[in-house]
C-alpha cells in the first residue's frame, strides 16, 4: 500500500491514486483550458447551464452544481484539469510550467 502513495504529490486530488500521463495532446488541452479563451468558455458554459437549470426547473436544477463549478473555476482563474496531471490548479502557474515542460 505504501508504494501507491509514492506517485502522489501536493497537487494530487484525494481519491485519485495515480496521475494521468501528460502527453502532447493533453498538454495542448491543458494549455487551452488554462488560457484566457478557456477561462471565458468555462464562464459562458456556467452561465448557460445556470440559465437552462433555472428556466427549466425540476430535475434540471441539478445542472446548477456543474454551473457553479464552471463559474467558480473561470472567475477564480483555476484550471480544474491541472491536478489530474499532477500540475497546479492555478492557471498562471500552470501556463508558465507547461511552457518549459519537456515531453519525454
Amino acid at each position: 500500500m505504501n508504494s501507491v502513495f509514492k506517485s502522489w504529490n501536493k497537487n494530487t486530488p484525494r481519491g485519485i491514486v495515480c496521475n494521468m500521463k501528460l502527453t502532447p495532446v493533453n498538454k495542448k488541452i491543458l494549455t487551452f483550458m488554462a488560457s484566457t479563451p478557456g477561462r471565458w468558455i468555462r464562464i459562458f458554459g456556467g452561465v448557460t447551464l445556470a440559465a437552462v437549470a433555472l428556466t427549466q426547473g425540476g430535475l434540471s436544477l441539478l445542472l446548477l452544481l456543474p454551473a457553479a463549478l464552471m463559474l467558480t473555476t473561470g472567475i477564480m482563474n483555476y484550471c480544474p484539469m491541472g491536478p489530474l496531471y499532477g500540475q497546479t490548479i492555478k492557471s498562471g502557474e500552470l501556463l508558465k510550467k507547461l511552457q518549459t515542460y519537456d515531453m519525454k
